[in-house]
């Protein structure tokens, strides 16, 4: 029982390690290639931002738009669903399902670039 502990305790620091590079998020390398959901989302822009985001022992990934006046950030959580939208043109038009402390200049402050596309259309 004791060598089955072990090789649990040693299983979950090899996984919690393996993700401490610049280009994870939510536990997964390369999540631009590596999450479905994402990948599918950012096939379908020419130009995008992706962000990943911590909050109280919460992690978000952030999708947005070059940087533009009409720029707009999606916030999802790791299963791919939509919790909110910050930014563009007519903002606050979404409910926003953040938690109850969160705020906007936190998500300005903190966070983190993983991944860039700007690809020039044909």
């Amino acid at each position: 029982m004791k060598k089955l502990i072990l090789l649990f305790i040693l299983i979950v620091f090899v996984v919690h390690d393996s993700c401490k590079k610049e280009d994870c998020a939510c536990g997964i390398e390369r999540p631009e290639v590596n999450i479905p959901w994402l990948k599918n989302r950012l096939d379908l822009f020419f130009c995008a931002e992706v962000y990943t985001l911590k909050f109280e022992d919460k992690e978000f990934i952030i999708v947005s738009d070059c940087p533009g006046p009409d720029a707009m950030a999606v916030f999802y959580d790791c299963e791919g669903n939509k919790v909110c939208n910050y930014g563009g043109m007519n903002p606050g038009g979404e409910n926003c399902f953040m938690p109850i402390n969160f705020t906007f200049e936190f998500y300005e402050a903190h966070k983190q670039l993983i991944f860039k596309k700007h690809v020039k259309p044909v």
